[in-house]
């Protein structure tokens, strides 16, 4: 598979810059894809199963999240130190930050998620979601529904994989 991302450079190695089960989800989601991942750690986080199952990884920081997950520059770093194309944030940490979103573009990397623009934007989740529609992004196919009829998608996804989880069953 050859992935090209609108800018026309072509992606082969992604940095996750998240930890944990959402770095191991889109960690598989890149090797699915025939991608490479870079995982990123703190020092706390050197043994965790995204690092693991990464084909490289980086070490970001001390434990602290604001001094290591949240440290753009670190992140930056750590993309062009192991040679990734593309930086997916995963979900939650920098994943709604504009700024970060501009930084990586502006270093010369893909920044897998919608434009800084997009991001910085003030509007509901669903206007967010209609705007991005407009986008010049890859898209997937999701829902402007509401809660309810969401649940109803979910639990029906769930019926049909192993590995699904209930995003509301963690604390």
């Amino acid at each position: 598979m050859d992935p090209t991302p609108v800018a026309g450079k072509p992606v082969r190695r992604v940095l996750v810059a998240n930890r944990g089960e959402i770095a191991v989800r889109v960690i598989r989601a890149c090797h699915l894809l025939g991608l490479e991942a870079v995982a990123v750690y703190s020092e706390a986080d050197a043994g965790a199963a995204h690092v693991r199952k990464a084909d490289d990884s980086r070490l970001i920081g001390p434990p602290q999240a604001a001094l290591s997950y949240l440290d753009i520059d670190a992140l930056i770093g750590a993309a062009k130190d192991a040679g990734a194309d593309a930086v997916h944030p995963g979900y939650g940490f920098l994943s709604e930050n504009a700024g970060f979103a501009q930084a990586v573009t502006s270093a010369g990397l893909t920044f897998v998620g919608p434009p800084a623009a997009t991001i910085a934007a003030p509007a509901t989740r669903e206007a967010r979601r209609t705007a991005t529609l407009t986008e010049p992004v890859a898209k997937y196919a999701g829902s402007l529904r509401s809660r309810p009829a969401q649940r109803r998608a979910w639990q029906k996804f769930c019926r049909h994989t192993s590995t699904a989880t209930d995003p509301d069953s963690r604390d």
